[in-house]
């Protein structure tokens, strides 16, 4: 472009009321898909290399290391100070869900317990049902044996008396004689 018709653009565009802004996003993309084959190119080109892989190894341990040495100071900090550290909630957490196994485990224990305890318990009443059934039918039965030996009673009482007959006189047995050992003397 010539000077002049450089000039003449300048004026234009100064001499307009108007402010123009160029559309950022639209330089952004030419700019982009102008550049993007060539740093394609670079980049599989420095990709590929040991070099990088190399490098990438090195960082990789830079970085541990360096990660490793802030966990031990940070273990130390929180060793020394009031907070907690992620060991010690986890310690407690881990105690937390011990006593939890326990309890649950007393819950069971203590629930069989007493499903026994109330089998035990039904048996026994039923148990006893039994024996006061029994014992109703026995007094039952007594007190109709009762009445059975009264009838005859009255029926003796009742009937005429006869004369009692002497009864034959027993042969005495002798005494036998023991000494002071307790042995028999004949």
């Amino acid at each position: 472009m010539s000077e002049d018709s450089q000039k003449n653009a300048q004026k234009e565009f100064f001499s307009k009321d108007e402010i123009y802004f160029p559309d950022l996003v639209e330089l952004w993309k030419e700019f982009y898909f102008k550049n993007e084959n060539s740093w394609a190119e670079v980049l599989k080109e420095v990709i590929t290399k040991d070099t990088f892989v190399y490098m990438l190894d090195k960082t990789l341990d830079s970085h541990l290391s360096n990660e490793k040495l802030i966990r031990q100071n940070m273990d130390k900090y929180f060793e020394r100070s009031a907070f907690p550290s992620k060991k010690d909630i986890a310690r407690v957490a881990e105690m937390i869900i011990s006593v939890e196994e326990k309890v649950e485990l007393l819950e069971d224990q203590l629930v069989d317990s007493v499903k026994s305890m109330a089998d035990s318990m039904l048996a026994m009443a039923e148990a006893q049902k039994r024996s006061r059934e029994e014992i109703a039918a026995l007094r039952k039965d007594i007190a109709d044996l009762n009445k059975k030996l009264a009838q005859p009673d009255k029926e003796v009482n009742n009937a005429p008396k006869e004369p009692r007959t002497k009864k034959a006189p027993q042969a005495k047995t002798k005494k036998k004689e023991t000494n002071s050992a307790g042995e028999l003397i004949p």
